[in-house]
């Protein structure tokens, strides 16, 4: 087996040690950044790695969706799984047509997912409440 870098171990060790919360922001992080990925390629023409950024994406769509605990989560859970079924069937309809619409819809949803599972790992970065008048 060759050599893990040390980039790819320190991934490894953080995953393997990550809460449940933080587990999933990364995993939105992932599917986001592999999504951009794959609108750059596409741009460049790169059929081929968009297929291939499109596919990572999906596997941590499919990640997300298989960490949620249902009877734990009650309709939280069904709700997350929505979303997630949704940026998965998008990312998918993405690779098979080469569609950016599809590929911005998904990022725009994993983006707001993201967004909200980082602020729930880390509360003290998130942007003040706003107060009703």
């Amino acid at each position: 087996m060759p050599a893990m870098g040390a980039g790819a171990m320190y991934r490894r060790v953080q995953a393997s040690t990550a809460n449940p919360a933080q587990l999933a922001a990364m995993l939105c992080m992932g599917a986001l950044k592999f999504t951009v990925k794959a609108e750059r390629a596409l741009e460049e023409k790169d059929i081929e790695g968009c297929h291939n950024f499109l596919v990572r994406a999906q596997a941590c769509v499919a990640e997300l969706q298989a960490s949620l605990d249902f009877q734990r989560g009650g309709p939280v859970a069904e709700q997350l799984y929505s979303l997630y079924e949704f940026a998965g069937r998008r990312l998918v309809e993405a690779n098979v047509r080469k569609d950016r619409h599809a590929m911005a819809e998904a990022r725009e949803v994993l983006s707001h997912l993201q967004q909200t599972w980082s602020m729930l790992v880390n509360p003290e970065q998130a942007p003040p409440a706003v107060n009703a008048p």
